[in-house]
Parts: structure tokens; C-alpha cells; sequence
């Protein structure tokens, strides 16, 4: 049997703000007992940083990349060399520490890109992470945390909702206090992930995708 591409499940609507024919699946109906060929080895969380180049910053360059595990653990790591001068105010660029070395882009790149091949991706509006790595990758195989309907429709907004508002309203947990870190950030979307795990699998299973479309001009990121 061919893998199920996007095409292939039944989506929410996506306009006029509209919910879910089926919202938050009752008791048992969108639960599975088991979650059937689902292995927690193929589900990894992303997660990248940015420094700025050009006038005044305003173009995105990789600078950090975290991939974890589906308990969190760290796979990598990396920083990456800037492939431009770095530009913009200084608090907002995150540069490799002293000591730590910093790898090429396209390194990274192909690491990261040969990982996540047939993977499972974690992650929040992870259009702007595979976008800066210059990856792409199958729509299916992807689990947007920002993205996801029922999380939206619990806190009463169409909108965008950032990282940090989901895990403390879905979690009671602070992040990004002090600052941003890839790789808090990829433990807390996996955390997210697994809090709605048989949900979400659940609605899939019933060939129902339970996600709203990512931005228009990002569909080059998704197979």
C-alpha cells in the first residue's frame, strides 16, 4: 500500500473562521487503544535560530539548529558558521559561545536533511525552520504544533498563537523568559506533541487531517 500523502485525508475548513465538523473527539471515538505501526523511533522534534544579514538585518541566516528525540533527548545540536556578515541589533543575534565550533552551512544542512528522511517532524510553524535550512519535506509527515485546530479551537482564536502562550495554556510552563533557545523550544513541542499524541493519531486514523494550511507562500517547504 502507497504511503498516505496529504491529498488523502479529509481537512478542516480553512476559512470564516468555521470549527471543526469534529472538534474535540468524544471519549473513545478518535482514541485508540494502540496507536498500530506507530514507532516513537521515526518522530524527532526541530528547531533552529537565526542571526541577521543584509540592511538592518532583516534576512534570516541559519545560525543554530536542535534536533530531539521523542523523550527529548538531544540528536544534534550544531551552530553554523554565517554565511554573511552579521547584521542588526546585536541583543538579537544568537552566535555560537566561545569554544563551541561552528559548522558550514551546507554540512548542516545535508546532516539534518539525511536524518530527517522518512521522519516524523515535531515542531512550531516549521515552515520557517525548513525554510532556512532550505529543506523540504512530505506534508504528512509532519506534526505543526502551531497549526494544529483543536489546540486553537480550545483557546477561542483563529489566529497565530506563539510557542510559549501553548505551553504555558496547555502545560502551565514558562519558556523563552530570558531568552530564545532551539532547544528548549524542541523539547517543548515535543512535549505538546505527546500531550495530544493519541488524539492527533486518532483523527488521522480516522483520515481526517486536524491542521490548518500553513502560509500560501511557504508551500515550497512541504512534498
Amino acid at each position: 500500500m502507497a504511503p498516505m500523502t496529504i491529498d488523502d485525508y479529509t481537512w478542516p475548513p480553512q476559512d470564516n473562521g468555521d470549527k471543526l465538523p469534529w472538534p474535540s473527539p468524544p471519549p473513545g471515538r478518535f482514541l485508540p487503544v494502540s496507536l498500530p505501526n506507530w514507532d516513537p523511533t521515526k518522530i524527532v522534534s526541530l528547531d533552529t535560530q537565526a542571526v541577521g544579514a543584509g540592511h538592518g538585518g532583516t534576512i534570516p541566516q541559519l545560525s543554530r539548529v536542535t534536533l530531539v528525540d521523542y523523550r527529548g533527548q538531544i540528536m544534534f545540536d550544531l551552530w553554523i558558521r554565517p554565511q554573511s556578515p552579521v547584521t542588526g541589533p546585536p541583543r538579537n543575534q544568537t552566535m555560537a559561545p566561545e569554544g563551541v565550533e561552528a559548522l558550514g552551512f551546507e554540512e548542516v544542512q545535508s546532516l539534518v536533511g539525511e536524518v530527517l528522511e522518512d521522519k516524523v517532524i515535531v515542531g512550531h510553524s516549521l515552515w520557517e525552520s525548513l525554510s532556512i535550512l532550505g529543506l523540504s519535506h512530505p506534508a504528512s509527515l509532519t506534526r505543526d504544533v502551531e497549526l494544529y485546530w483543536p489546540f486553537r479551537l480550545r483557546l477561542g482564536t483563529r489566529e497565530h498563537v506563539r510557542l510559549a502562550s501553548l505551553v504555558w495554556h496547555f502545560m502551565r510552563r514558562h519558556i523563552q523568559r530570558a531568552r530564545i533557545d532551539s532547544l528548549e523550544n524542541a523539547r517543548a513541542q515535543i512535549d505538546l506533541y505527546r500531550s495530544v499524541e493519541r488524539e492527533w493519531e486518532g483523527y488521522l486514523q480516522h483520515n481526517l487531517w486536524p491542521c490548518v494550511l500553513p502560509p500560501e507562500r511557504w508551500a515550497r517547504c512541504y512534498t
